[in-house]
């Protein structure tokens, strides 16, 4: 396809991140940090580190996930890989109980979400707003889904579905929240995405 070697392999390491797929994402990973350290190219290791940081979020290890992501805003980071995982990022703090970690690359992700203008940073800071919020907060992941009517990104539609349906459960709304959840699972099926 005329590909670089090192972006292909980080795009295969998060594919197999977002598919559970843990051999593949590693080895994926693996390569890309190999290209990216004779190439010098931060942009590749960044992406399989993002890779790597979505593997064990979906896996439920969101500790590991959390090292992995918080690479992301140190020198071997790049800015542009740490914009697209800021909402993994996140996630990944709040679910190892330290959102502290966060708050500044959310502030960066805040600004460039809304200068952007654009439907899916719009709902993954929304989703952000809504799982670092102190209350079950379901006006924020219903916002999610607001933001993007497009089918652009089905996989971050679905995790705004599913977040939206586990805030509703927890305030007991079960039949609302059935339907959402139900969506998120179609969609991670039909994805092939089997941790989430």
């Amino acid at each position: 396809l005329g590909l670089d070697a090192g972006v292909a392999m980080g795009s295969l390491a998060l594919v197999g991140a977002m598919r559970g797929d843990e051999d593949g994402c590693r080895a994926a990973a693996e390569r890309a940090y190999s290209l990216a350290e004779s190439r010098r190219m931060r942009i590749v290791s960044a992406s399989a580190d993002w890779a790597l940081g979505l593997l064990n979020l979906g896996l439920g290890r969101p500790v590991d996930a959390l090292q992995h992501l918080l690479a992301l805003t140190g020198p071997g980071g790049h800015p542009g890989i740490l914009l697209w995982a800021a909402p993994d990022l996140v996630e990944a703090a709040v679910r190892a109980g330290r959102p502290d970690t966060c708050s500044a690359v959310l502030e960066r992700f805040e600004a460039w979400a809304t200068g952007s203008k654009l439907p899916v940073p719009a709902a993954a800071l929304s989703r952000c707003k809504g799982l670092l919020a102190p209350d079950v907060a379901v006006g924020h992941f219903e916002a999610a889904l607001r933001h993007d009517h497009s089918a652009q990104r089905p996989f971050e539609r679905a995790r705004n579905e599913q977040s939206l349906g586990e805030a509703l459960r927890r305030q007991r709304r079960r039949s609302e929240a059935r339907v959402h959840l139900r969506n998120a699972l179609e969609v991670f099926e039909k994805l092939g995405t089997a941790p989430w």
